[in-house]
């Protein structure tokens, strides 16, 4: 329910509320040029200029680890021929079951018309991260081209979150391409598993922290983000998050703590919508302190102690 979203946060932004969110993707950059996404900045724009307040979107995918890590990393450049950020993750830890099993179409038969695997929706919802990417570094880019591939398991497994049958999906990859001047020059990668020993050939993270064995074998969990920039020099980060050694349960932890620590920022700032582009440096500037009682984790909160989170407060893929 995205429209609904934005209808949702329109209202706060005319009563004069700042707005820090991780909904609707493609959010994280309102001035990305496809004109389909006014539907959602339009409004959102007049509605924070008529309650002069901001609206920034961010979480760590998208939001830092696919574009403000990467373009920090830039700032040690002296030539970039292209910017590449993978994201690798195993999403049988992942607790929404909704957006793992129906949304993505993990679990079921490939021709099942999952969400996600429409042709179009990564592009609408990460193309903003490319020209997020192309706009940091000076540039624009001309188009985009979208590929997406599911592998069906040979065998059936279970997972901490559910049951995965042979023949039903069990690894997907959605990559985007953005091409400078005919080059393809940026790229965002998502490679998906529920099992690290599926689709071998694609690629696999370098774990440093061992993710915590579940009793589940290789449907373990891990994960982390990697980027590569080619040019003088060329360079390669693996940016991996762990809480109680659960690769997911960091990711998460840190998209929502990334917007914490904006919102001294976000309000801070001129009226209107913004990205990371028009923010300065978000740091845990206060943080170096102890802090007490368990870090919060979404997983304790079962359907029937409240809500369901749907597609409409997190998209599937912005672990915030």
């Amino acid at each position: 329910r995205p429209l609904e979203a934005v209808e949702d946060m329109v209202s706060i932004l005319r009563a004069g509320k700042n707005v820090v969110s991780c909904s609707v993707v493609p959010l994280v950059f309102p001035d990305a040029p496809e004109p389909e996404r006014a539907a959602f900045t339009d409004p959102l724009r007049q509605a924070a200029i008529e309650g002069g307040v901001s609206f920034f979107t961010t979480g760590i995918d998208s939001g830092f680890a696919n574009d403000v890590l990467p373009l920090v990393l830039t700032g040690v450049s002296r030539v970039i021929d292209s910017v590449r950020v993978t994201e690798m993750f195993n999403y049988a830890t992942y607790p929404d079951r909704s957006a793992v099993y129906e949304i993505l179409g993990f679990g079921q038969r490939p021709d099942y018309p999952a969400f996600a695997a429409q042709p179009g929706i990564f592009t609408f919802g990460w193309g903003p991260v490319l020209h997020q990417l192309a706009a940091g570094l000076g540039t624009t880019i001309d188009n985009i081209e979208e590929s997406n591939e599911r592998i069906a398991a040979t065998e059936s497994f279970d997972t901490p979150t559910g049951h995965i049958a042979a023949g039903t999906v069990a690894a997907m990859r959605s990559t985007l391409t953005g091409y400078v001047d005919g080059k393809p020059t940026f790229v965002l990668d998502h490679v998906t598993r529920m099992r690290d020993d599926i689709a071998p050939d694609w690629p696999q993270p370098h774990i440093s922290i061992p993710p915590k064995d579940l009793g589940y074998g290789p449907a373990s969990g891990r994960g982390l983000y990697r980027v590569e920039i080619e040019g003088s020099p060329s360079m390669r980060c693996e940016f991996e998050m762990a809480e109680d050694a659960d690769h997911d349960l960091g990711a998460r932890i840190a998209g929502s703590s990334r917007m914490v620590n904006a919102i001294p920022a976000v309000c801070a700032a001129p009226p209107g919508l913004l990205s990371a582009l028009d923010l300065p440096l978000i740091t845990g500037a206060g943080l170096v302190r102890p802090v007490p009682g368990p870090p919060p984790d979404s997983r304790l909160f079962q359907p029937g102690d409240g809500e369901r989170r749907n597609s409409a407060s997190e998209e599937p893929g912005n672990r915030s």
